[in-house]
């Protein structure tokens, strides 16, 4: 299914081809392998979902700037919650059972909106893993395959192989 979104849709491939391990449950869109603190500054690994706004069979927009988290409030390296996440606790029901959404987030741009996906994931990474990349050199870039089918053997995407399309 990611891989359909990513062919009609311009932002959602740059996230694949930037390495994010995305996925698509109960109509969101799914960022794993997101790094991030803990209150005593240990790395964890959560996951940002964001709901999906079919436009057409195809394409889809983003309903707002908010967010959903999989893992419990990211911190700062000083020990201190990072701040201007708006939100709180919530439960979301998703089908993948690995996946538990325990919050919700707000940042809203300076400009109000956030443009496209791209825009919108990458800002939220910036300020969840931030500190995590800097403490840990971790980064959430893992191109992981996350397989809408569980017996796939294909771990990562294929990054490598070259495709030429001709047209008749």
């Amino acid at each position: 299914m990611y891989t359909k979104l990513a062919a009609y849709n311009e932002d959602i491939d740059r996230l694949l081809k930037k390495g994010f391990a995305l996925s698509v449950d109960s109509n969101h869109l799914v960022f794993r392998d997101i790094p991030y603190l803990d209150n005593n500054g240990e790395l964890n690994i959560g996951a940002i979902v964001s709901i999906l706004n079919s436009i057409d069979q195809y394409k889809v927009g983003m309903v707002d700037h908010q967010i959903y988290f999989c893992g419990s409030h990211p911190h700062e390296l000083s020990g201190e919650p990072i701040r201007n996440l708006g939100g709180g606790p919530v439960q979301l029901k998703l089908t993948s059972d690995d996946l538990i959404v325990q919050r919700s987030f707000s940042n809203k741009p300076p400009c109000g909106k956030f443009e496209n996906w791209f825009d919108k994931i990458e800002s939220y990474v910036t300020i969840i893993s931030g500190p995590a990349m800097n403490k840990f050199d971790v980064y959430p870039y893992t191109f992981r395959v996350v397989a809408e089918n569980s017996n796939s053997v294909f771990k990562f995407r294929d990054t490598l192989t070259s495709v030429k399309l001709v047209l008749i």
